[in-house]
């Protein structure tokens, strides 16, 4: 049964909390359209670019809206929020390691890691922690059920392509990475909680609520935001800080998503939301929320296919620094033989 199916009562206060923050108004209209399992996704132009939300329905930092223009109470305090970046590394995010990827997939993906530095950014200037999560494959431990699934032998392992195995070039961040001090949690398998110290972190830190953004929509981040859902903590998924590799997927990712384990919102949603709840906190009056970067059109695109991103990967802190905090895995993850 999903989590939504039955929520009559939820809807309804959901409707009077539209109400009470926007008196003798419409509801907020969407950031990023009406969600389905089927429509395509819609394109900045279409939507306006910064998804931003009037100031009255944010006023009081307790609100968050989400793609459908449903106005939900913040997941929790501020101070108990953290942003979970996933899995935004070359191997899946960098056009020299996707040379299967058409353009439109590489657009999704250039815009999806776009919307996720912008976002970093957003909760480190609102006080809201980063945790990074990285999958992080052992040369050495194969990953039995993922050649099974993919037809492939035993002893092929890792295959030339395999994704972030660790200490090759796939394994490294993409375009953003953690700051000193910040935390990053190595992971075996989809979930960033499956086998991991995650879990343990995010409790001895009070965190209570989530946002995740990254790569991809309907595999890692899935995953993570389901177990994360599933373990007690509050979830918001990005729509536009995520992405697969074609829009349907993505969609689809999105819609079960919404149905069962998060709140689906835009990252403009998500950081003026963080600004309000700052200003709250703070007992000031909130200034204007950022604007998202601007993302390249499929027109532009379709004219001039993406080329491979020169950015560095984020470089190493000099000795003297705190260097990113590392949660060790918590236990081995089998093979996949019983």
């Amino acid at each position: 049964m999903s989590a939504r199916q039955h929520a009559p009562q939820a809807q309804q206060d959901a409707a009077s909390l539209r109400a009470a923050a926007a008196p003798g108004e419409a509801a907020a209209p969407s950031d990023a359209g009406t969600l389905g399992a089927t429509a395509a996704l819609p394109s900045a132009a279409a939507t306006g670019e910064s998804g931003l939300l009037d100031g009255t329905t944010q006023a009081e930092g307790t609100t968050l809206v989400d793609v459908e223009g449903t106005m939900h109470p913040l997941p929790g305090p501020l101070g108990e929020g953290a942003l979970l970046v996933v899995d935004v590394q070359r191997s899946f995010a960098d056009p020299a390691h996707l040379p299967w990827l058409d353009e439109a997939g590489l657009a999704a993906v250039d815009a999806a890691v776009t919307r996720t530095a912008w976002l970093v950014d957003q909760a480190r200037s609102s006080g809201v922690p980063v945790v990074w999560v990285a999958l992080e494959q052992l040369p050495d431990s194969p990953w039995l059920t993922s050649l099974w699934l993919r037809g492939l032998d035993e002893g092929t392992w890792p295959v030339p392509d395999e994704p972030c195995v660790l200490g090759t070039p796939g394994a490294e961040w993409f375009r953003v990475g953690p700051l000193p001090g910040e935390t990053v949690v190595p992971k075996r398998r989809y979930s960033g909680f499956l086998g991991t110290g995650l879990e343990a972190h995010l409790r001895e830190t009070g965190v209570t609520w989530v946002v995740a953004a990254g790569l991809t929509s309907e595999c890692c981040v899935d995953g993570t935001v389901r177990d994360a859902f599933q373990l007690g903590f509050r979830a918001v998924m990005t729509s536009d800080a995520t992405a697969a590799y074609d829009a349907e997927t993505h969609t689809h990712a999105l819609s079960v998503l919404a149905q069962n384990a998060a709140v689906v919102a835009t990252s403009a949603s998500v950081a003026a939301a963080w600004v309000h709840a700052a200003a709250a906190a703070a007992g000031s009056v909130p200034p204007s929320a950022a604007t998202p970067p601007a993302l390249s059109t499929s027109a532009s695109l379709s004219a001039a296919p993406l080329a491979p991103s020169t950015a560095q990967p984020t470089a190493p802190p000099s000795a003297t620094a705190p260097s990113p905090s590392t949660v060790a895995v918590a236990e081995p993850i089998p093979a996949g033989r019983p």
